[in-house]
């Protein structure tokens, strides 16, 4: 029974750090980045091995350094959020302009979500399987007269 607590109430743990190191690095990037007017000139497909797959869009923007970049966000949808030709406003890394946010809830905060979920479920379950076993860990060091 320890091996199950262990496992979840580990697995649990690591997804809340990372989701804490992911929530944290969204809002670094946000803080530090300079936004820009783009426009989507491609949605790249990417087909997965289950039959569907996903559109990832393709920017182009001009930075503050005069430069055009074109950028490919790592956050796509299927069915596409954007289309060809759209503008949309984005985040980029003054100093890497090709690193680029969109700034779509899901593009900022899907992943800090996402885990923070699943990590919160698997800790509960962990929780659950201590507290489920043997009551409060309170009343095992208790005396019962």
């Amino acid at each position: 029974m320890k091996f199950f607590i262990f496992i979840f109430g580990g697995i649990g743990i690591a997804l809340l750090i990372g989701a804490a190191f992911a929530y944290n690095y969204s809002k670094k990037f946000i803080a530090t980045a300079q936004k820009a007017q783009a426009v989507v000139t491609d949605l790249r497909y990417n087909r997965s091995s289950k039959g569907g797959g996903t559109y990832y869009p393709t920017v182009q923007f001009t930075a503050n350094d005069g430069k055009t970049y074109t950028a490919y966000s790592n956050s796509g949808s299927n069915p596409s959020a954007y289309e060809v030709g759209e503008n949309v406003e984005i985040y980029y890394n003054p100093d890497n302009p090709m690193d680029i946010l969109l700034p779509d809830f899901f593009s900022l905060w899907g992943v800090p979500l996402i885990l923070g979920g699943i990590g919160l479920v698997f800790t509960l379950i962990g929780g659950a399987i201590v507290f489920g076993k043997s009551g409060s860990p309170l009343r095992r060091s208790q005396k019962v007269w």
